[in-house]
């Protein structure tokens, strides 16, 4: 009796394992088409930290829905032009793994260039988790790299930056984004599904960590404290990349995307005031275009309801740029180059 249930044990712990199995298969299967992101490894020419796999088809429908295939450098780029003239730079929301690939900012602008008779090449290395400081770490790779020879385009959804990251970008050690390809997290990274179970609970931790009690009202008061020293740094910082820009024969424009604010009664511009005037100061100081898009997004929607952050299925005014966010950012660039 005795061997018996210990062989009917044996065999219901295979077939729930076999099942599992099965379960974590299927599971996949269906993130091929709804989570597939490649996986990104170390770049080797340091005009961003890390590119995804090249070559690679990927999908998205967590937020918006979206599928594609990145470009033979790593990006997300339909095509390559043959002589780079912009050379756009960004986050997650420049990489637009949230869009189509012609509907996202570099492929609408260029479309905008070309039908004007403007034969400018646009080409796009957003990235996520590169954040305006990111992409002023590397831009100098990036001159070298792709050499544009009339615009650098940097995005940025943030006007005001901690004084340790601008500490640590003017001593040049920024620290570098970590890719993990080999070993046991390189092998769960080809799995989509593990991939978006890891990701979720990412955002889960994320969402806590900003709950904790005291933690903004200590930044508030680091903020008050270090304001005068970060205008200092974030100057200098300013200055010295325009002056590498500009002895190339390059122009840099810097565009704001702000989250416009919602409650009950309006949409709203939520965006500090003092910031905002202390940064294009800045970018005027040194010969930057400043493109804040501010007013053009709060004209969208009083003439026609729209809203340039969220998705069907996401929050309103939430997360990344929309098709409709990137088109308004194309136009305004356009206008910009054009005049």
């Amino acid at each position: 009796m005795k061997e018996q249930k210990k062989r009917q044990v044996g065999i219901w712990i295979i077939k729930a394992m076999g099942a599992g199995a099965i379960a974590v298969a299927i599971l996949n299967i269906l993130c091929l088409f709804y989570y597939n992101i490649p996986i990104h490894q170390e770049n080797p020419n340091g005009t961003t930290d890390y590119i995804w796999e090249r070559e690679k088809f990927y999908s998205r429908g967590t937020e918006g829905f979206a599928w594609g295939k990145t470009d033979k450098n790593g990006y997300n780029n339909k095509e390559i032009p043959e002589k780079i003239d912009i050379l756009l730079m960004g986050s997650s929301h420049m990489e637009a793994f949230n869009v189509s690939q012609n509907k996202n900012t570099a492929a609408l602008l260029q479309d905008m260039l070309k039908e004007r008779g403007l034969e400018e090449g646009v080409y796009n290395i957003g990235t996520s988790g590169h954040e305006f400081l990111r992409c002023l770490s590397n831009i100098e790779a990036a001159l070298d790299v792709y050499q544009p020879s009339d615009y650098i385009i940097i995005e940025t959804a943030n006007l005001d930056f901690s004084l340790e990251d601008l500490e640590l970008l003017k001593e040049k050690q920024y620290p570098v984004l970590p890719s993990k390809e080999g070993g046991v997290i390189g092998l769960l990274q080809k799995f989509p599904y593990l991939r978006l179970v890891y990701k979720q609970l990412s955002e889960w931790n994320e969402k806590q960590k900003q709950k904790e009690p005291g933690k903004k009202n200590a930044e508030v008061v680091n903020h008050e404290a270090d304001e005068v020293r970060k205008n200092q740094i974030l100057e200098e910082i300013l200055k010295e990349c325009a002056d590498n820009i500009h002895e190339r024969g390059c122009k840099l424009i810097i565009f704001y995307h702000p989250l416009l604010g919602i409650n009950e009664e309006e949409v709203y511009d939520s965006t500090n005031g003092l910031k905002r005037e202390q940064f294009s100061g800045l970018c005027s100081q040194n010969e930057i275009i400043f493109l804040d898009m501010s007013e053009r997004f709060l004209e969208e929607y009083e003439n026609d309801n729209i809203l340039p952050h969220g998705f069907s299925n996401t929050k309103i005014e939430a997360g990344h740029l929309n098709q409709n966010g990137h088109r308004m950012i194309a136009e305004e660039l356009f206008q910009l180059i054009k005049e």
